[in-house]
């Protein structure tokens, strides 16, 4: 029972994306009026996405937003990460898990 309980856990969490299975390939620092990030090119489940802005500051404070992520159809979303790092909005469009792999972009990019 041990064992299938393990089997079953592994072949749930597979879909749900982690940082285990994301990396910023290429970082490009952008500014402009009070706010400043990146836009970065990112590799998530063995495809490469190209373009997402990533925002790390605004008016001197952190903003948690990140706009042009590829949900995995193609279709590019933009995602607050939620102003504490870790909850967030914007996200009712996409599959569960994904608001945490939205967090860990934010979090390789701008820490």
């Amino acid at each position: 029972m041990k064992r299938f309980a393990v089997t079953l856990m592994s072949a749930l969490c597979t879909s749900v994306a982690h940082a285990d299975d994301l990396a910023v390939l290429k970082k490009k620092a952008w500014s402009t009026a009070g706010q400043s990030g990146y836009v970065i090119t990112y590799k998530h489940d063995g495809k490469i996405g190209k373009g997402a802005k990533v925002y790390c500051v605004s008016g001197g404070k952190p903003i948690y937003l990140v706009e042009g992520l590829d949900r995995g159809d193609g279709k590019k979303v933009g995602i607050g990460v939620g102003t504490d790092g870790v909850s967030g909005d914007l996200a009712d469009d996409l599959a569960p898990g994904y608001m945490r792999w939205a967090i860990d972009v934010w979090r390789l990019t701008c820490r």
